[in-house]
């Protein structure tokens, strides 16, 4: 065993170490700081951290530390933090992992707080791992749980860590040692010796690492070395025999045993343990918690590898994949596989290739993708200068393009399956199939593009007939990809009858969900429309079953389209409230984005404009996070432009993003964009700019008719085209879009008009007076049914006809509510009340005295005294809450399931109620929107309060005039947010007198 080294202790650093401790300080205020550690290695990174965490632990801080490694899969980075969702084998059940991971990683950390998390190494962290990083301290929220990084400074250059850096505050940037302080890290590292600090600064720059090792190693030897050099030395000096065991550890992967490390050494496992004592007492290893030893510091790890040749290191590793190969477990040999690619071109090629393939495949299959992928990429990088047989290569393509797009490592995914297509007949029928499949995920589905169909419909034929899971999912995307032109279409169409049909027949629900998603894409007749409500029925089903609520809720996302597009309100409020409340299931915020806009949607349709887009800014705040912001504009100027049409009011706002959407989508030939661009164009004045737009999406109606969301671009062109006098394009649109009058024209962005509104206005354009007569009848019809005062006045006022009131059922007429000495009397044509004053009844007076504008709960609650003071207590649903949620949900569907199947229906019917409970309850957690209800809040106490508080002073007014009090129960909404919403054709103008 060899004597250790003293620790020379840390020096220096003053100023970092006081910016770190406010970070520590952040974090006990209620943040969750990000900050950064960046420098050359050797420069004390790891040192300053170590000091900070010293200092979290006196503060009663707990301390997660962990490194990334170099080459290392999707997550690996977080690994080492052992806490839920850090496993980097094991697959998220969203369709987008990252979210999943963020969650878990959240809670888990936010299970030890206050800890301070570390994470070293980040330049050779995986992009995935960085993601969440990324976001980790924003979904932390209040916890006190900051995160501190390292990395090398000249190494910290690609876009993911460009983006954490950009996220980080503070980010530290260390230089080298004052000669102060270098002489005396010199003195502590070497105590006794003589220390010319001066010339020392000057041989090592007064980084850190090499100041420690060139005075050790001159008070040892009295010969002073240049910085490039002390650490070989340092090595060179144990001889030969240690050398060549510690190239071994530098060379062989972290974990590995002291017994595999002996048998490719070919020495007994005694002599390479006197080794490692002997590097341990010279502080050059340390131990690792898993088994096996470690170098101290990165640089150590490769001048231990550089004391051979580099033919020596090869054949080295080559020893060490035979040895790993012996262990004879999954990792064992994706590790030795590993070796043999680093050997290259010591070894054969092919042997390489054909090993690793079989690994990537193995390890896979074992449920350890982060592993697999991790070794395709690496056996990818290093056969390309040696030829390897294209079949392997595209293997491992293929591989490696799979599991980065399960890992939303969509860039890398992408060039993965492009290069495995390159390939083209030198990959077997089977794996051109998968890298065609693969590469269509990443075609526009907005540009009209027919090479990827052919290519896609070239894979089919060349596959046997059978069943099977990958023609299902090729099939698929031949339909998916279909949409690019007419040519194409009923091949398309026919293509993904034949993947669902497939996908039952193998019993599959996963399956089956992918092939009904791509069939139903985009329909194109009112037949397709009826069959894409069928398929969200069956996704929602299925979802349900699989217990997977990110299945569950694109049905619901379609089922709200379908309906609305059936002018059915009450019917598309039902499946908004059920995404609402499965979204707050999903980690991912894309649902409650998604959801969002959807309300924000009917909020426009119900007169508020103002409300709707504060509905949108709202989730926009979140969006940002995901959505690339050349998406958002698209999202934003549709849900504009349709907000401004159907209210009639220029909108200055839109002005702006629609010159900042021309200039992002000039270069996507997409004829959507064009008639989407000509409608925005129309809106806000710009004729000529809308003229424009029109004749470029025209040139490509036939590829606008079969495209995605056809509907929106098609009665977007039309209503341009009549505006502007376009008698030519009039005719051509208006038979596309005849067989949907029956519908509103609904798009992701909202609702236009109702189509019978755009044909009837291509028929005024065309000279067919009746016929426009009749469709202008249908789109009001349309607009009075879906309960839209402001649509159905549009559609008159686009007719040209005066704008009218709805007619009534009821008698129309003023009502009054009079303060008086006996309390408030109630004057309506529904009967009269004279109700004795209370809380209840003077918030129900406020409501209706501010008929049509909402109140605030919290401002009712105060009687319109002194702004409330909010008091939130957090959010009702934390993650784990959610994550609690979602697991008996998924628990209860699989019970129900079950007792189906043995044919037991009490406990079915058991498990129902259960399941029915569950989600009451869920849903009194979930406010108006989805978003959470805070729990203890002033607003959440004001919400339950004020709804109580009416809810009796309108069971008051009932007991004397019952048709006043049902009036008032299905017209007075209560929430957080407070108003009288009548049905139109019962609506009462209210003239209230008196105050308390």
């Amino acid at each position: 065993m060899g004597t250790l080294r003293p620790d020379p202790g840390f020096v220096g650093r003053g100023d970092e170490v006081a910016r770190l401790a406010e970070v520590l300080r952040a974090a006990r205020e209620g943040g969750s700081p990000l900050a950064l550690v960046l420098g050359e290695a050797g420069i004390g990174k790891s040192r300053l951290v170590g000091r900070v965490a010293a200092d979290a632990r006196a503060q009663g801080y707990d301390v997660l530390w962990t490194e990334a490694e170099e080459d290392g899969g999707p997550f690996s980075a977080l690994a080492g933090l052992r806490v839920a969702g850090t496993d980097a084998s094991v697959d998220g059940s969203d369709g987008d992992q990252r979210w999943d991971r963020l969650e878990a990683v959240a809670a888990g950390i936010a299970d030890r707080a206050p800890v301070l998390v570390i994470v070293e190494d980040l330049h050779w962290a995986d992009a995935s791992s960085l993601w969440v990083l990324e976001r980790l301290a924003r979904h932390l929220g209040g916890v006190a749980a900051p995160v501190l990084g390292t990395a090398r400074s000249d190494e910290a250059t690609q876009p993911p860590m460009a983006r954490l850096m950009a996220a980080a505050d503070p980010v530290v940037r260390l230089g080298g040692l004052s000669v102060e302080e270098t002489t005396r890290l010199a003195e502590l590292a070497a105590p006794g010796g003589s220390v010319d600090g001066a010339a020392l600064w000057e041989r090592t720059g007064g980084v850190p690492l090499f100041v420690r090792e060139a005075a050790v190693l001159a008070a040892e030897s009295g010969v002073p070395a240049l910085a490039t050099g002390v650490l070989g030395r340092r090595f060179e000096r144990l001889g030969e025999a240690s050398c060549r065991a510690l190239a071994a550890v530098a060379l062989a992967p972290v974990g590995t045993s002291l017994v595999t490390l002996a048998r490719a050494l070919d020495r007994t496992v005694e002599a390479v343990v006197a080794a490692v004592d002997v590097a341990r007492g010279e502080d050059l290893v340390v131990d690792e918690r898993g088994g096996g030893v470690r170098f101290r510091h990165a640089l150590l790890t490769e001048a231990a590898a550089a004391t051979l040749s580099v033919d020596e290191q090869r054949r080295l590793r080559l020893a060490l994949a035979d040895a790993l190969e012996a262990d004879a477990t999954v990792w064992a040999r994706g590790q030795a596989a590993h070796q043999r690619l680093l050997a290259l071109p010591a070894g054969d090629v092919e042997t390489a290739a054909r090993s690793a393939l079989a690994a990537v495949v193995e390890t896979r299959a074992a449920g350890r993708p982060s592993e697999a992928s991790a070794l395709a990429a690496v056996a990818v990088a290093e056969l390309e200068p040696y030829g390897a047989a294209p079949h392997l290569r595209g293997g491992l393509l293929v591989e490696l393009g799979e599991l980065l797009l399960d890992f939303r490592e969509v860039d890398r995914a992408r060039e993965a399956f492009a290069a495995a297509v390159a390939l083209g007949g030198a990959l077997d029928p089977t794996l051109r199939a998968r890298a065609e499949t693969g590469r269509s995920f990443f075609v526009n589905p907005l540009v009209p593009e027919s090479e990827t169909f052919a290519r896609l419909t070239r894979a089919d034929a060349a596959l046997p007939p059978d069943d099977s899971p990958l023609r299902v999912r090729l099939l698929g995307r031949v339909a998916a990809t279909s949409i690019a032109g007419p040519a194409a279409r009923e091949r398309g169409r026919s293509a993904g009858r034949e993947a669902v049909a497939m996908a039952r027949r193998l019993g599959d629900p996963q399956l089956l969900v992918q092939a009904l998603a791509d069939l139903h894409l985009a329909p194109t007749s009112p037949e397709e429309w009826v069959a894409r409500g069928d398929a969200a029925d069956e996704i929602v089903a299925l979802g349900e079953r699989l217990g997977r609520p990110d299945v569950a809720l694109l049905g619901y996302e379609w089922q709200f389209g379908e309906r609305l597009g059936r002018a059915d309100r009450p019917g598309a409020e039902e499946s908004l409230g059920r995404l609402e409340l499965y979204s707050q299931l999903s980690p991912s915020p894309k649902w409650r984005i998604a959801a969002g806009l959807r309300r924000a949607v009917l909020t426009s349709l119900r007169g508020d404009r103002e409300g709707a887009l504060r509905v949108l800014d709202t989730e926009f705040l979140s969006a940002r996070q995901w959505l690339h912001q050349d998406e958002l504009n698209g999202i934003a100027v549709g849900f504009r432009t349709a907000a401004a049409l159907q209210h009639g009011v220029d909108d200055p706002v839109l002005r702006e993003q629609y010159d900042v959407l021309v200039d992002a989508a000039a270069s996507i030939p997409a004829p959507f964009i064009q008639a989407s661009l000509a409608l925005t164009a129309w809106v806000i004045g710009e004729e000529e700019l809308a003229r424009r737009h029109l004749a470029k999406a025209a040139a490509s109606l036939d590829v606008l008719a079969v495209g995605l969301e056809s509907l929106y671009g098609l009665t977007s062109c039309g209503l341009v085209a009549a505006a502007l006098g376009e008698e030519g394009i009039a005719r051509e649109i208006r038979p596309l879009l005849e067989p949907h009058a029956a519908r509103l024209t609904s798009g992701s962005s909202g609702v236009i008009v109702p189509t019978a509104t755009a044909v009837g206005l291509l028929a005024d354009a065309t000279g067919d007076a009746e016929a426009a007569a009749s469709y202008h009848d249908l789109g009001i019809e349309l607009a009075d049914r879906v309960g839209s005062v402001v649509l159905a006045d549009r559609c008159r006022a686009l007719a040209g006809r005066a704008q009218r009131p709805p007619e009534r059922t009821a008698a129309p007429g003023s009502a009054s509510v009079v303060r008086s000495m006996d309390g408030w009397v109630f004057t309506t044509p529904f009967g009269a009340a004279t109700v004795e004053e209370s809380r209840g009844l003077l918030q129900l007076v406020e409501v209706l005295r501010a008929a049509g504008r909402e109140l605030a709960a919290v401002d009712l609650a105060a009687g319109g005294g002194a702004p409330v003071v909010q008091h939130d207590l957090g959010p009702m649903l934390d993650d784990r809450a959610k994550r609690e949620y979602r697991a008996r949900i998924a628990d209860l569907r699989e019970e129900i399931d079950d007792a189906e199947t043995m044919n037991d229906p009490d406990r079915a019917t058991h498990a129902r109620l259960e399941l029915d409970a569950l989600l009451d309850e869920l849903g009194r957690a979930v406010g108006m929107g989805g978003r959470d209800r805070p729990h203890g809040a002033t607003d959440e106490r004001a919400r339950v309060n004020v709804t109580r508080s009416i809810r009796r002073a309108i069971a008051a007014v009932a007991a004397q005039a019952p048709e006043l009090g049902a009036h008032l129960e299905v017209s007075v909404r209560t929430g957080r947010e407070c108003s009288y919403r009548p049905d139109p054709a019962a609506a009462l103008a209210w003239e209230v007198r008196g105050r308390p």
